[in-house]
């Protein structure tokens, strides 16, 4: 385990040669951790894994995704294996799950990104974007369970699309006695389709909010025992 008392290496060099690279040169960020890979792992602690977080997020945008996957679950668990966890090295794992939840929205695994978003919050409750997209996530969820409501508001959209026409080309021209019943199924339809829509949302954003602020309660009541 890497301890922060251990400073055998002259840093400074190093350091300075890292922080010259721009944010945007994720080539360079790689080609710098391999050819300094063996003094990279002989820093202390907090200075190794902010380089590796920089490598972590330079392997996303070439979208070397297994490296990054696995990378960054063993950059957590060193974070986790610390003995001491200060807010350094807590900000750092909290960056690290944030450039996990990224990778899976792009692969649009919204629940496995759900669970990364959760953590998060647990980490910093006060991380108010991430509470967002956790909520979001837990709505789009919820939509998708709630798809066969959907799938009955197209049903009904659809219906009343083809009964209107229906009515201009044939109905109303050769059986005007059924227009009347036409236009009494056409509302039918065409409200039971908005109050379907409107309970899915409902319910989407009534259960996704309820989600967000269980999660914060849950936090806060952990901080407080």
């Amino acid at each position: 385990m890497k301890n922060k008392k251990d400073k055998t290496l002259d840093i400074s060099n190093l350091l300075a040669r890292w922080r010259k690279i721009p944010e945007s040169g994720h080539q360079e960020y790689l080609s710098f951790c391999r050819y300094y890979s063996q003094e990279i792992q002989a820093l202390p602690f907090d200075e190794y894994i902010e380089i590796k977080y920089s490598y972590l997020k330079a392997l996303l945008a070439l979208d070397k995704i297994y490296l990054f996957d696995k990378l960054s679950t063993r950059a957590l668990i060193e974070i986790i294996n610390q003995e001491y966890f200060n807010d350094h090295l807590r900000s750092l794992y909290r960056k690290i799950l944030l450039l996990r939840a990224e990778r899976l929205m792009e692969e649009n695994r919204t629940i496995s990104a759900q669970e990364v978003y959760r953590t998060i919050i647990h980490i910093d409750p006060t991380d108010t974007k991430s509470r967002k997209a956790y909520i979001a996530l837990y709505r789009k969820h919820r939509m998708y369970e709630q798809r066969k409501y959907i799938g009955v508001t197209v049903i009904a959209l659809a219906s009343v699309l083809i009964l209107s026409i229906c009515q201009q080309l044939i109905i109303a021209p050769f059986f005007p006695t059924l227009k009347n019943y036409t236009d009494i199924l056409i509302y039918v339809l065409l409200m039971s389709a908005l109050m379907t829509f409107v309970f899915v949302l409902f319910d989407a954003n009534k259960k996704s909010k309820s989600a967000g602020e269980k999660i914060y309660k849950e936090r806060n009541q952990e901080i407080i025992q």
